[in-house]
């Protein structure tokens, strides 16, 4: 073969795989569907605990008093991050994450569908399925910003016959500040440590807010795919 032949099938082969591709990115039929004067339903599985990420608490010093000032600190560190694990898994067996995210999400999926909210997955002719793999607070750090954070698979269904219209991963996280759990710390943003001596009540607001993140990640990730597909 001749090296221009070699560079023509090298070509082509290179096309086919972008075409390729191309179609495995695009895995959804939105534009195969009319919603209009249909109904539509969200549900949404969670699980039952939040995450806590509080990465390593360590601390290399040269000092040896200082070593020990900072081994002593790390034991206080870690005993307040069991606390607030425990606190943590008492505001979730408070919480229904999943439940709040279905709530907020339905009204939002109906509208830029441009369908019908019902409440029963059985009344529904379109299905919207958020399977959340993980939620919770993350802060790598003692004194670096906590950030809320979930992970998620979004689906899409045709009720009737279970056919995946479109679906989608979805990743979220924001900065955790004082407003969204009402505390009185005066900072504009939230640190492990300070994250620590959060109350159970107000663990459980920081939880509201992760749904609601969670819940307008979803829902947005759904608008812009139909906007896109109406644009054509």
């Amino acid at each position: 073969m001749t090296m221009r032949g070699f560079g023509r099938q090298a070509a082509t082969a290179g096309w086919l795989f972008l075409v390729i591709a191309v179609a495995a990115c695009s895995r959804h039929r939105l534009d195969e569907y009319d919603f209009m004067d249909h109904t539509v339903a969200v549900v949404t599985s969670a699980p039952a605990s939040a995450r806590l990420d509080t990465g390593p608490i360590t601390v290399v010093r040269d000092n040896p008093l200082e070593m020990v000032l900072e081994a002593g600190g790390r034991v206080v560190r870690e005993v307040e991050v069991r606390g607030t694990r425990a606190r943590l898994d008492s505001a979730s067996a408070r919480v229904d994450v999943g439940e709040r995210m279905s709530e907020r999400s339905l009204e939002r999926t109906a509208r830029y569908l441009g369908a019908r909210p019902v409440a029963d997955r059985r009344d529904a002719d379109y299905l919207l399925e958020v399977f959340v793999e993980w939620y919770g607070i993350e802060a790598k750090d003692w004194d670096a910003a906590a950030y809320l954070v979930m992970g998620a698979e979004v689906v899409l269904l045709d009720n009737r016959t279970g056919t995946e219209i479109w679906d989608e991963d979805v990743r979220a996280w924001e900065a955790l500040t004082p407003r969204v759990y009402h505390g009185g710390v005066a900072r504009d943003v939230v640190t492990a440590s300070v994250l620590s001596t959060l109350s159970v009540e107000e663990l459980e607001g920081v939880l509201e807010r992760v749904a609601d993140l969670a819940s307008d990640h979803v829902t947005g990730r759904l608008r812009h795919a139909l906007r896109d597909v109406r644009r054509r």
